[in-house]
């Protein structure tokens, strides 16, 4: 049942993911993909996620990753279940803002838990080529982190003094949604990068006091401090939490 013009090469097998590099050989692009089935046990599965950071492609490579997570980042995402179990995973949630990850949304139904066939799984059709994509209408959501980010008001402001209201407007948010993708969606690497860089400046200070590197160590904390600020201003949003 497999496509001639796919190739998959497998570069790591787990008992939770399995994970590979997907080449389309009619449209020339790639992608590297990781099917996961996270067990069902917190203990085992609490596990998997830094084995699936460890993954992570270098930067501007497109990751996908798809299966059954048995866990959820928003208490919308779950259905039935103990009532005094809310199911959210604080690991899963900081597993995909250190990598940048955002969920790409889906088009089909909502229930989850019928039986099909003799599984509880619905199959998942991935459109790898753009230009066969189902376009989606997803309704605009304004970030209230965006605001914070030093190359955002340039962005929102330079389509206002080139066409109609209606153009402009469009413009913005199909300007936005991009930039989101490119550049706020990183946040999680820009976090990364940061704690990383800091640790280096403050376990160089212990052998050597560098007037310098004082300086540096405040410019990233301070940087550090507006990327979480940026993540806490986002979760709350995402919380629906007044």
């Amino acid at each position: 049942m497999w496509r001639n013009s796919i190739k998959l090469d497998i570069l790591t097998v787990s008992n939770q993911f399995i994970h590979g590099h997907c080449l389309d050989l009619l449209n020339c692009h790639s992608f590297f993909i990781t099917f996961v089935y996270a067990s069902p046990n917190p203990l085992k599965r609490h596990q998997v996620w830094e084995q699936l950071k460890a993954l992570e492609p270098d930067l501007n490579q497109p990751w996908v990753l798809g299966g059954d997570f048995n866990a959820i980042c928003n208490i919308s995402e779950r259905f039935g279940g103990c009532n005094n179990c809310i199911g959210i995973c604080s690991r899963f949630c900081d597993f995909l803002f250190q990598s940048g990850l955002l969920d790409m949304g889906f088009k089909g139904p909502q229930a989850f838990r019928r039986q099909k066939l003799g599984s509880d799984h619905r199959l998942i059709l991935l459109v790898s080529d753009p230009s066969k994509r189902n376009k989606v209408d997803h309704p605009f959501h304004y970030i209230d982190a965006w605001n914070d980010h030093p190359s955002f008001h340039a962005l929102i402001a330079d389509p206002w003094r080139k066409e109609s209201m209606g153009v402009n407007i469009n413009n913005i948010q199909r300007n936005c949604l991009r930039w989101n993708n490119d550049t706020f969606g990183l946040i999680g690497h820009r976090k990364s990068r940061l704690f990383a860089r800091i640790k280096g400046i403050e376990k160089a200070l212990e052998d050597k006091i560098s007037s310098f590197l004082e300086d540096l160590e405040i410019e990233l904390k301070n940087d550090l401090n507006l990327v979480l600020d940026q993540e806490e201003s986002f979760w709350h949003q995402k919380s629906r939490s007044h």
